[in-house]
């Protein structure tokens, strides 16, 4: 799948789809980011408050979050593809990314051990995990006690939605699209859901899932 994504690489900043999906994604994303610094007050905890963007692509949501919210947040990215953060790193040189697979985190665990994370987020990436409640458990497997993870992606409540995934799967070589109610599945012995919702924003695109869920 990663040379799939390499391919893409190329592109993939400069897609129409940035303007009708991701990017609102993203800015959802930070949306919840900002509360969540607010709520727990994390803001009063500068340059100790960590956040890991797994399957962060080319880094978007990692640098956008660098200009929001600056030194009170320390970020590192996580993706599978050489393509992607090769643009990552030329583009955000002071922000931290390692090459991994979120289907077999265990293999750089040694690198994401060397702290815990205030924040994980998952935007976009996780109908491409093969197993995808392990996936978020292994995730959670690195967040601090009462930290928080963030997962966002394309949603088939349709099937007006399942048509239009079908065709973005041509493209992206496949995947599977939780619906809202997985999400409860997701929730498990370390993690306990705590936000759910979906939204669209524009009519022709499919449904977008977010859910934040909290470490126990």
């Amino acid at each position: 799948m990663s040379f799939l994504w390499d391919f893409w690489s190329r592109y993939y900043d400069g897609l129409w789809v940035q303007k009708y999906s991701l990017g609102p994604t993203r800015e959802r994303v930070l949306f919840y980011v900002d509360r969540i610094l607010r709520k727990e007050g994390f803001k009063n905890r500068p340059g100790s408050v960590s956040l890991l963007d797994v399957g962060c692509g080319t880094g978007q949501l990692l640098g956008e979050a660098k200009g929001r919210f600056g030194k009170s947040l320390q970020v590192m990215g996580l993706d599978s593809s050489a393509g992607m953060l090769k643009r990552a790193k030329k583009s955000l040189p002071g922000i931290r990314f390692i090459r991994g697979n979120a289907d077999a985190l265990n293999g750089v665990s040694h690198v994401l051990s060397e702290n815990r994370y205030s924040i994980i987020t998952c935007t976009h990436s996780l109908p491409y995990y093969r197993c995808q409640k392990k996936s978020l458990e292994d995730m959670a497997g690195f967040l601090e006690k009462g930290g928080y993870l963030i997962v966002a992606c394309a949603s088939a409540r349709s099937a007006y939605d399942a048509l239009c995934l079908k065709l973005v799967g041509i493209t992206a070589g496949g995947g599977r699209y939780p619906a809202k109610k997985d999400f409860y599945r997701f929730s498990s012995r370390d993690l306990r859901l705590v936000y759910l919702h979906s939204f669209k924003e524009k009519w022709f695109m499919p449904s977008i899932v977010t859910a934040i869920l909290k470490k126990r």
